[in-house]
Parts: structure tokens; sequence; C-alpha cells
């Protein structure tokens, strides 16, 4: 059997909870902090969009929820997994979040993220004001972006650490 916290093995097979301290320290609750972007209007810039990260923190004592405003002029966001879909170790395809059903069994779960090897992010960068007389047309990811505006895609890819060795 494995024992939950070297320190408690001695305490352990004295008392099968352990000394009453190691047991509060084995009960201790881990601050979780998650993080999400989005796209949303600027609070600097007037009219223009920008990528803004929220963070969430959570502790035993406290929880905070704090937006933070990362760049202005981001017009679209998106993520791609590569993924080894073929069980070979290399990246196959890129997949959205929602097309990661890699094994096919109608929904999106743990061991179909283990397949992740790398994450693509997508950008599309627009000006802030006008820059064209006539209309332009950028094609990103799929979806069409008119206007006026000048943009500009760009994209990059992130492998993921130990991704080999998750179980």
């Amino acid at each position: 059997q494995a024992w939950p916290h070297r320190a408690c093995r001695s305490a352990c097979l004295r008392h099968p909870l352990g000394s009453r301290s190691q047991a509060r320290r084995l009960r201790r609750v881990s601050p979780i902090t998650s993080h999400a972007y989005f796209i949303d209007q600027s609070n600097t810039v007037p009219g223009a969009l920008a990528l803004k990260k929220l963070n969430i923190h959570a502790s035993k004592k406290s929880q905070s929820v704090i937006i933070k405003e990362i760049a202005t002029g981001i017009e679209a966001l998106q993520f791609f997994y590569g993924v080894d879909s073929d069980g070979w170790g290399g990246i196959n395809e890129y997949r959205s979040a929602k097309d990661m059903d890699i094994n096919k069994d109608g929904q999106i779960d743990q061991q179909d993220w283990q397949t992740v090897r790398a994450v693509r992010v997508d950008f599309l960068l627009t000006s802030r004001s006008p820059l064209f007389k006539k209309p332009q047309t950028v094609i990103f990811n799929g979806k069409p972006y008119p206007g006026l505006f000048m943009r500009k895609a760009f994209s990059a890819t992130v492998n993921v650490r130990n991704a080999h060795y998750v179980d």
C-alpha cells in the first residue's frame, strides 16, 4: 500500500489515523488558481476590442476574481489542440475544444485530453482606426472579417510539457 505522506508513515504504523498534527497537515486544503482568456470591449481604448484575462483564486480563507486587460486590438482568439490521434506519439491533427472526442465515445473526457501534445493559439489583430477606403475581407479560421480596418493573423504553438508521461 502506498503511504499518503512520508512523514505520516511511522505515525500511521502506530495509530491508524497517525498523529493529530499529521492528520491536520493531510487535511490541508491547497489553494487553486484558474485563468480564462476572452475578448471583450477595451477599458482603455473606447470602441476597441481587447484580450482580457480572468484570474480566479480560491483558498480556504479567501476568494478573488480579477479581470486584467492584456492587449488592445485583438479581434479574435482561438485555441487548437495538437493531438496524437493514432497513438504513435506525433501530432496528427489540430482540433478545437468542441471537437476533442478523439476516441469517438460520445463524450470529451480525460482520455481524450491525454492525447494533446501541443496547443496552438491563433490571434486576429486589428488596427485602432479604419485605414482602407474600400472594405477588405480577411478570412480567419474559416470566418470572414470584412471592413475598413487593417487585420493581421498571428499564430503561436506551444508543446505540452511532459505530455508523453501522462497516465
